[in-house]
């Protein structure tokens, strides 16, 4: 890469994709944002950089800068859904309810499937009005297997929504706690529960917090006794992955 900017110095594409390497590859983001702007320079109408640099100054909480270039990429790719679903992120983020509203149902009208979307858009209604029912309705037209996703769900641009439960427990079982449907709530979680060692985890981790939610304290405190080994294995062997 270095190679080809020493040899094409004024590549926008070289520029966009070491920025790239530093923003995925090593979470260096001021020299990713360098390179970004040097893309800008060269190109000032490439999409990607300016979205690239709003997520940055979102991760920098330069909330104004973050929404004027997402802004500016939105213009200039009027038909890209995951633009407003990032720009609905920032708003979420800003406490911004019903600017984080208008922008998920600006990307849902744009990819009707975009899960990423919809999970923020159940928060930004369950945060800004407390509306569970409101917020169920958003999901009324996705397939039943996407209720049972986590809201840590993932964009291309990188962002991730949701709530310490909700990241458990998947979006319908969530809303079912919400409601204050204990009984479906441990009915669908465990339906929903992966069978690998990671889903293993997952469940007994879902149990103790629906379990805590419900007020089922004695009951919590047994099943995270009985989660406790996996998580320690689970944290030994990440420690002993190398760091790059």
């Amino acid at each position: 890469m270095t190679r080809t900017l020493a040899l094409a110095p004024n590549s926008p594409e070289a520029h966009l994709a070491l920025g790239l390497f530093f923003y995925w590859g090593h979470r260096q983001y001021e020299k990713a944002l360098t390179e970004f702007k040097h893309t800008l320079e060269l190109q000032p109408n490439n999409v990607d950089a300016w979205a690239y640099c709003a997520w940055i100054y979102r991760r920098r909480g330069e909330w104004e800068h973050s929404l004027a270039n997402s802004q500016r990429a939105q213009e200039l790719d009027p038909h890209d859904a995951s633009i407003p679903q990032n720009i609905g992120v920032t708003y979420l983020a800003l406490r911004l309810w019903k600017e984080a509203e208008r922008a998920e149902l600006r990307a849902l009208a744009l990819d009707r499937q975009n899960t990423v979307a919809a999970a923020i858009l159940v928060s930004a209604r369950l945060c800004g009005t407390g509306d569970a029912s409101s917020a169920r309705r958003v999901l009324d037209d996705f397939p039943e297997a996407i209720k049972s996703l986590t809201t840590t769900l993932y964009g291309r641009r990188g962002v991730s929504s949701g709530g310490e439960v909700a990241a458990i427990t998947g979006i319908w079982v969530y809303l079912d706690v919400i409601e204050k449907r204990s009984m479906d709530a441990f009915q669908a979680f465990e339906k929903a529960a992966g069978n690998d060692e990671r889903g293993r985890l997952q469940l007994l981790a879902g149990r103790v917090a629906l379990r805590v939610l419900a007020g089922e304290s004695e009951a919590a405190k047994s099943m995270a006794q009985e989660a406790l080994p996996l998580l320690e294995a689970r944290l030994s062997e990440m420690r002993m992955i190398p760091s790059r």
